[in-house]
């Protein structure tokens, strides 16, 4: 399968933070979330952990600059 066909791939960005936000609330399963949008559970996995850590970055920006 060409990888640019895949789910994943024709993803937009704000598509990929919805997923991910969803894979962090852990309302629903890895599979289900997996099954329901076509696309990998590594894939979710991999989502999960990038939003946390964007997120967290993003949070330690705001509280350095709000410091001022």
């Amino acid at each position: 399968m060409n990888q640019t066909s895949s789910p994943a791939a024709q993803l937009k960005p704000y598509q990929r933070q919805k997923i991910a936000a969803r894979v962090l609330r852990k309302q629903e399963t890895i599979s289900g979330l997996a099954e329901s949008k076509g696309v990998s559970r590594k894939f979710l996995l991999h989502s999960g952990t990038t939003f946390s850590r964007e997120n967290s970055l993003v949070q330690v920006i705001l509280t350095y600059y709000s410091s001022f």
